[in-house]
Formats: structure tokens, C-alpha cells, sequence
């Protein structure tokens, strides 16, 4: 399958990379990150000549957009992991503390407003991995959870599908076809009424693989107010996807 293409586009280059759709969507659906690039999803039998010509159609909207995250991105402060940050859980912020084990295991929690990281060797690099570690962890039960709580308004879905976490950059969750859940574990930092607006919308692709008309009326009917949770969401992605 193609992997990346380039597009001129007035005076500059569009430069994209290529994935192959895993949700069984025919037509070509672009993405552009926090960071402003672009990605576009794609079925594995696709042109080079289809995806230009889909990526031309939408060439000005790619523009603005990629202009919008660079500015957002080129404006937020580097992490550093240390004492006084504040990081975001559900939605809300805490601050970070960082504390010296002192030859006890290596720790993440949540205490009060405070977010503690207790390790013996307290450096950016390892606080890091302590805190990825400890909200693919929470992603993972928050996600469970949540998703046995959600179905009764998708009653198409019997019991609870498997799910995968799984790092993305540009999106928040996939379904396969074989209705296996793909979310993205940074999205435990989203609020909960975040959250569930892309489990009900993967949890739709359940039964309706693209994005026609069909998946968006059954989308309607699971969560009437969904635009609104999506908007909320589309606005803070890039305080998520940093914090």
C-alpha cells in the first residue's frame, strides 16, 4: 500500500501520510494532528491518483487546519515533568509532585488535587514513563467501565466488544471490522462526557462500518447531543494530546 504522497497546492507542498482504513470505510477521510500533520485513512487498493485527487478537494481546509494546530502547538510550553506542572485526569487538572521513594517500588497516584510520582531516580525521562504508564492503566479500566455502562443505548451490541489501547496521532478511536475497539489512552485525560461520545460512536461502527447517513441517524438515536460532546472535544485536543 502507499505510504505517504505529496500534493502542490498554490505555493506550498502537502505532504501526507497513508493508512490503511481499519474500519472498513470506502472513502478517503483526512486527519490532521495536534502537531499539523496530516494523515489520510484509506482503503489498502487505493491510487496514488485517488488519493491526490481527494487531497486537492479538500486542499484549502487542509491549510487552514495545519496552519491552526502549528500556531496552537508552536504556542504550548515543552513539558518538563517536575513539581508544580498540572496534568490532566478526567478532565480535570492536578498538579504534579514528584517524590523520592526512598527505596520503596516506584509509584503513580492520585491524592487529593495532587497527581504524586514517587521513583528513586526522578528525572523527566522516567517520570514520563511512570505517568504513560499509569494512564494506559486508568485508560484501560475508565474505558471497561464505561463502555458496560453505555450499552443499553446501543442495543444492537449484546455484550461489551474487546478493546485495544493503542498510541494514535490524529484520532481518538477506531472499530474494526470484526467490531474490536481501537482507543487512543490519552483520552482519559478528556472529560467524561468526552469519553463517552467516541465509545458511543465506535460502538455504532458496531453495526454501521462507514460514516453514511445510516451511521450518523444511529449515532442521532445513541447520544442525541453527540455534535455537541465532539465540539467540546475538537476544542481542547491539543491541551489533551499535551498534558
Amino acid at each position: 500500500m502507499i505510504d505517504h504522497v505529496r500534493v502542490m497546492y498554490g505555493e506550498g507542498v502537502l505532504s501526507c501520510r497513508v493508512r490503511e482504513s481499519s474500519d472498513g470505510e470506502s472513502r478517503l477521510v483526512l486527519h490532521v494532528d495536534s502537531a499539523g500533520c496530516i494523515a489520510v485513512d484509506a482503503p489498502r487498493d487505493v491510487s496514488r491518483a485517488e488519493l491526490k485527487a481527494g487531497i486537492v478537494r479538500q486542499a484549502r481546509w487542509l491549510c487552514r487546519q495545519v496552519d491552526t494546530a502549528r500556531a496552537r502547538h508552536d504556542g504550548l510550553t515543552p513539558r518538563e515533568y517536575v513539581s508544580g506542572e498540572t496534568h490532566r485526569y478526567l478532565g480535570r487538572r492536578y498538579l504534579l509532585r514528584r517524590l523520592a521513594a526512598n527505596g520503596s517500588a516506584s509509584s503513580v497516584k492520585l491524592r487529593g488535587q495532587q497527581l504524586q510520582v514517587r521513583c528513586d531516580e526522578p528525572d523527566a525521562a522516567r517520570v514520563k514513563r511512570l505517568l504513560d504508564d499509569w494512564y494506559r492503566e486508568r485508560a484501560g479500566q475508565v474505558f471497561a467501565r464505561r463502555m458496560v455502562d453505555l450499552l443499553p443505548t446501543t442495543p444492537w451490541v449484546e455484550s461489551p466488544p474487546a478493546i485495544r489501547l493503542r498510541a494514535m496521532s490524529g484520532r481518538w478511536g477506531s472499530c474494526s471490522v470484526a467490531g474490536r475497539i481501537t482507543l487512543n489512552p490519552v483520552l482519559v485525560k478528556a472529560p467524561p462526557a468526552c469519553i463517552d461520545g467516541v465509545l458511543v460512536h465506535e460502538l455504532c461502527h458496531v453495526k454501521v462500518g462507514n460514516h453514511g447517513p445510516d451511521f450518523y441517524r444511529l449515532l442521532d438515536r445513541a447520544l442525541p447531543d453527540w455534535r455537541t460532546r465532539k465540539r467540546r472535544l475538537d476544542g481542547m485536543v491539543e491541551q489533551v494530546l499535551h498534558d
